[in-house]
């Protein structure tokens, strides 16, 4: 409840601590004249100061219904009009004028809190103009008053000091204010480019993301399209494999086993795996090895076309070495390989003859 009494439209900082110092002395003296009214009332003739003190209400509460509305300025004037009025009225009606005139420093000291710093100076001339008018209109006054020079001396001396006080109080506050401001403003400013940058941070890493997914997918697809090419060329050398080593049969009991180009020995096993295979279905009897396109024989090759000749034997076959160059026949002599219980023959005609 004190917080929304309290509430000022304004995004001013200043201007909302005024309204809310506006409207905190408001309800003081709101206290202050409930109080006075209840002093008064007992007084044999109480009409006067009961008008004056709902003038004062009247005021007040306009101070601060202008204050809620964001007219702080007004409200202020309108707060310090009427305290200076409450002061001079006692001053105008009575002729004690020495205690009275002290009342004078209160719209100075409420100057210094709710008005802008250079209109304390406007309320203090105000206060020394009725000081010095009661001063120098009071010689005539009883002898028990002081001198119309000693009173405007002591009492603007007082005020003086008070409007110098309220005015540098005034102005650092202002100038506080005004820090507090800008130092919340390049807080904020701080705050929303952090938050520009974090955004276009985040925009960066979605777009280096997608980047990023989009070469994956493509890593990806490249790698299979490389593993299905790999698939297709292992299937083709497979197949060339095979179609390398062909076994042919000449006759219903002999085949005939070409063979072309260098032997290695993962050549030397699809060898040895389809004659075993050529043999199983067709049930022959005679393998006919054909070495007429076999440049190079070495001890590797020839111990791999020996465990051949011994499987086809084990399935029953009877293997013939056929059409061995010369260079051939050198090299494995000089291998000291033996082919002694292995049949040759010169070609593939002569194979066929015997």
């Amino acid at each position: 409840m004190l917080n929304r009494l309290l509430t000022i439209p304004t995004s001013d900082a200043d201007l909302q601590r005024r309204g809310r110092t506006v409207l905190s002395v408001a309800m003081v003296l709101l206290g202050l004249a409930a109080i006075a009214a209840l002093a008064v009332i007992f007084r044999p003739d109480p009409i006067p100061s009961l008008l004056g003190l709902l003038a004062a209400v009247v005021c007040v509460i306009a101070a601060m219904f202008l204050a809620h509305r964001g007219n702080v300025g007004l409200s202020a004037w309108v707060l310090v009009l009427m305290i200076i009025g409450a002061a001079m009225l006692p001053i105008m009606i009575r002729r004690e004028v020495t205690s009275s005139l002290l009342y004078l420093t209160l719209p100075v000291v409420v100057a210094g809190v709710v008005l802008r710093p250079q209109h304390v100076w406007l309320v203090l001339a105000i206060g020394l103009t009725v000081v010095g008018y009661k001063a120098l209109g009071n010689v005539a006054g009883p002898v028990s008053q002081p001198e119309p020079w000693v009173l405007l001396a002591n009492s603007g001396m007082v005020m003086a000091t008070l409007g110098v006080i309220s005015y540098l109080s005034a102005k650092i506050s202002v100038q506080a204010f005004a820090d507090a401001s800008a130092s919340k403003r390049a807080a904020e400013d701080a705050a929303r480019r952090l938050e520009q940058l974090n955004a276009d941070l985040e925009a960066q890493v979605q777009a280096r993301t997608c980047e990023l997914r989009g070469a994956f997918e493509e890593a990806q697809a490249l790698a299979g399209a490389r593993q299905t090419l790999l698939d297709e060329i292992g299937a083709q050398r497979a197949v060339i494999r095979e179609m390398s080593v062909p076994v042919l049969p000449v006759s219903t009991r002999t085949l005939v086993m070409p063979l072309v180009g260098d032997l290695d020995g993962e050549r030397l096993l699809i060898i040895q795996a389809e004659a075993l295979a050529a043999i199983e279905r067709s049930h022959a009897d005679t393998l006919l090895i054909d070495l007429t396109g076999v440049a190079l024989v070495d001890t590797y090759v020839a111990q791999g076309l020996i465990r051949t000749i011994q499987a086809a034997r084990l399935l029953g076959a009877s293997p013939v070495l056929i059409g061995i160059r010369p260079e051939v026949a050198q090299s494995m002599v000089s291998l000291g390989i033996d082919l002694s219980d292995v049949r040759t023959a010169s070609d593939l005609a002569s194979a066929l003859e015997k």
